[in-house]
């Protein structure tokens, strides 16, 4: 009992003493250390940056995941167009047509996997063969070009319905549309096609190298949209129904991910882009960048930014050290039908072009950022990549680059505040690097 007793006067004092401590925990100690020895935290948002759009020249499309095509206006972009190259492929090895094959008709089909822009609009898709080979092992761009010839295949003009199943002999199918071929010579090259043609498709894709699927221009600004159509579906294919003497058949031509393809991407030189948005990148007024900067996919626009070497040296002289960085952007066009890119992508580049991941993403993507965010913007921590520029262990020359991410299958684009803009209620929608720092004495 008398050990009970100690015990409880011991915790009673104790309690009294805890409570009698009127320091806030971070003052306490704080008399131990001369004023002049504590370290001081700063915050700043006014790092100078130069920041500009910059057209792209192109971008690797060849045999994505998916495959874009069709045309929209955007009204500051302009017109957008995203054209087709495949091959065609046997769908089984040494096929015959039989004894006096008769081709009945040659159905492309394409299978939707969604759209961007206005898909009420009408599209109009004009279908040619190639006339030289694709190679699987080739390495296409978004602005490479295989010659075709000059007789049109198949041209549809309808309003496409990316998201609405298919009524086919009374089965509901996959959202996909169809493009019947009208060229009868290219469905007698087809169907009288020699047994050493079918053999493989080694031969026979140089006896039928390809074809080009090609978008015509929407019609107006806020028309159009660009079709993903999945290469990956068994409703993308080209279908040659005919008979013989023995009965009456169908052979598929697969469009698959077997097939050497690419997409091209004509953005028409921006001519009926803003003009704003045209000066700064055709006519490289980049003072225009302090303003608004753009981001665009599909082989389109990228945004470059660069840090003033001397407000860096300034900082290196003060000793400052980086406890947070980070780099944010503003959307400046949140209601608009285009949607911005669900992430952009931020890299290092040096004087030779040669781009690198900063040191922060290997933090992981939750530290790093760059997804857009429900306020509109997005927002990246580069602390890393500041405090190596103060360091010095990062070239000053070297700048950072925004691209749309997955530029190559997504029709994305963005515009987004410059560093300096001039109208003063965008002060706060600015490009900015918001800092946290700390200085020691």
């Amino acid at each position: 009992m008398a050990q009970r007793r100690i015990f409880s006067w011991i915790f009673s004092l104790s309690l009294l003493l805890a409570l009698g401590c009127s320091k806030q925990p971070d003052e306490i100690g704080t008399n131990l250390q001369p004023g002049s020895e504590l370290i001081t935290f700063h915050y700043d948002t006014t790092l100078v940056i130069d920041a500009y759009a910059v057209r792209e020249d192109s971008i690797r499309t060849d045999e994505t995941s998916q495959s874009l095509l069709g045309s929209y206006w955007d009204p500051y972009f302009g017109i957008t167009r995203a054209s087709i190259y495949t091959q065609l492929r046997l769908s089984s090895s040494g096929h015959s047509f039989g004894t006096n094959p008769v081709v009945d008709s040659v159905v492309l089909s394409l299978a939707y996997n969604g759209a961007y822009g206005d898909s009420s609009a009408l599209q109009t898709i004009t279908v040619y063969e190639l006339a030289d080979t694709l190679g699987f092992d080739e390495d296409y761009y978004s602005n490479s070009v295989i010659p075709h010839e000059a007789s049109v295949l198949a041209s549809k003009t309808f309003i496409a319905r990316p998201y609405d199943s298919v009524l086919v002999d009374t089965v509901k199918k996959a959202p996909h549309f169809t493009v019947k071929i009208t060229d009868q010579a290219f469905m007698d090259k087809i169907i009288n096609a020699d047994p050493a043609n079918l053999v493989d498709n080694s031969a026979f894709t140089k006896y039928i190298k390809g074809i080009l699927i090609d978008a015509g221009p929407a019609a107006a600004p806020n028309l159009g949209s660009v079709m993903f159509i999945s290469t990956e579906s068994t409703l993308t294919h080209m279908m040659v129904y005919y008979h013989n003497d023995a009965d009456t058949l169908s052979f598929q031509l697969d469009i698959n991910g077997y097939c050497a393809r690419f997409n091209h991407y004509d953005h028409n030189d921006y001519l009926e882009a803003d003009p704003l948005l045209r000066q700064q990148i055709i006519d490289k007024n980049y003072a225009l960048g302090a303003d608004r900067l753009y981001l665009q996919a599909m082989g389109g626009i990228r945004t470059d930014i660069r840090f003033d070497p001397e407000v860096i040296s300034g900082l290196r002289n003060k000793g400052y050290a980086i406890n947070e960085a980070r780099l944010v952007v503003t959307d400046l066009d949140k209601t608009s039908k285009y949607d911005p890119p669900a992430k952009i992508v931020l890299v290092q580049v040096d004087t030779a072009d040669a781009i690198s991941y900063l040191e922060d993403q290997y933090e992981g993507d939750t530290y790093f950022g760059g997804s857009y965010l429900n306020n509109g913007t997005y927002s990246f921590r580069i602390s890393h990549y500041v405090q190596s520029l103060i360091n010095g262990s990062i070239d000053p020359t070297t700048h950072l680059t925004f691209y749309a991410t997955s530029s190559a299958v997504r029709g994305n684009r963005l515009i987004f505040c410059g560093a300096n803009p001039g109208d003063p209620s965008l002060s706060g929608s600015r490009l900015q690097v918001q800092i946290l720092f700390s200085k020691a004495p």
